[in-house]
């Protein structure tokens, strides 16, 4: 069990050979609105949220909510970066219960960069 979640130190960012993951944040939601819109054909069989129109203000209202959840620890939205700085993939745990604890592990990656 952990009682104090919000103490939790999680070091972001973390950075791997070949990608960047950070915490969704405000600066990352124009190209949020942009991986999405140009994948809506893949992701809509599998999330929900998918077919739902959304304007690039409602996305950037969005990352804020999410940065703030993931601070909180009450939702951890992270996004992943090529090193030249191209927007991949989102990724998270949602749905945590730190009693346990546990999480749901959601992810979808940007169409153009399938298969790499």
């Amino acid at each position: 069990m952990i009682e104090k979640p919000i103490l939790l130190n999680i070091p972001v960012p973390i950075i791997t050979p070949r990608l960047k993951i950070v915490p969704m944040h405000l600066d990352y939601a124009d190209q949020l609105h942009q991986a999405i819109e140009e994948s809506k054909d893949i992701l809509i069989p599998w999330m929900g949220w998918a077919d739902k129109p959304v304007t690039l203000d409602e996305r950037r209202e969005f990352a804020v909510q999410k940065y703030a959840k993931f601070l909180l620890r009450e939702d951890m939205m992270m996004v992943a970066f090529t090193h030249e700085g191209e927007f991949v993939l989102a990724t998270g745990f949602h749905e945590i219960d730190w009693r346990i604890p546990t999480a749901e592990i959601g992810y979808w990656c940007r169409k153009s960069a399938l298969g790499q």
